[in-house]
């Protein structure tokens, strides 16, 4: 956890250094630098680019649409919705689905 997010990772790398040879710090800078630099940039690239979607859609929304969603919402639990009900053909198993 300590390489993910760069606390001291060069003394954590000493350390090993020391019990496992000098070849150790090949692997904490090229685990710095996929881990760190890419994997979090593209994560965050990805957390960007959802929030981004999400307020376009909602400024893409009429007054109307935001109220029906936000009464949906609120009143999930006591909307009684349609039940669709698929029998399987191979025997006599009946599936429920509530959407």
């Amino acid at each position: 956890m300590a390489l993910v997010v760069v606390n001291n990772w060069n003394v954590l790398a000493t350390g090993y250094c020391d019990l496992y040879g000098p070849w150790i710090y090949v692997f904490f800078v090229a685990f710095n630098v996929f881990a760190v630099t890419v994997a979090m940039n593209v994560m965050t690239a990805f957390y960007i680019n959802a929030f981004q979607i999400a307020t376009v859609h909602l400024t893409t929304m009429t007054i109307e649409e935001r109220k029906l969603n936000t009464l949906r919402r609120l009143y999930r639990s006591h909307l009684s919705l349609p039940h669709v009900e698929e029998q399987d053909c191979t025997d006599s198993f009946t599936l429920t689905y509530v959407f």
